[in-house]
């Protein structure tokens, strides 16, 4: 039981491993065109975004606020789509999406 539990987290790993590289790399392109070119994101072992850098300074996913989970929510959503959508068409929902999202007035910037 002890060898098939290590053979099998094993491979559990190396699977996770090809999962999350891809991953990253699409939320931080799609990112950066949302956020500029410093944007980047932490991808945990369970494919959860861990932290969210931008202009060098890193931030624990549970410190940002609502808003910026929601956003990075959404990348990770389409991000996943556009991989799954390299073998198949995917659907992609998005109920009540940016809901806690502050909008800028045009005369704050």
């Amino acid at each position: 039981a002890e060898r098939l539990w290590k053979v099998l987290d094993a491979h559990r790993a190396a699977a996770s491993r090809r999962y999350v590289r891809p991953l990253k790399d699409k939320i931080d392109t799609l990112g950066r065109l949302v956020f500029g070119p410093t944007f980047s994101v932490d991808i945990g072992a369970d494919l959860s975004i861990e932290n969210r850098s931008l202009d060098g300074i890193s931030v624990p996913f549970d410190s940002l606020s609502g808003g910026a989970r929601e956003q990075l929510g959404i990348l990770a959503r389409l991000a996943a789509s556009q991989i799954v959508g390299q073998q198949t068409q995917v659907p992609l929902m998005m109920d009540d999406t940016l809901g806690f999202t502050e909008v800028v007035s045009p005369e704050v910037v």
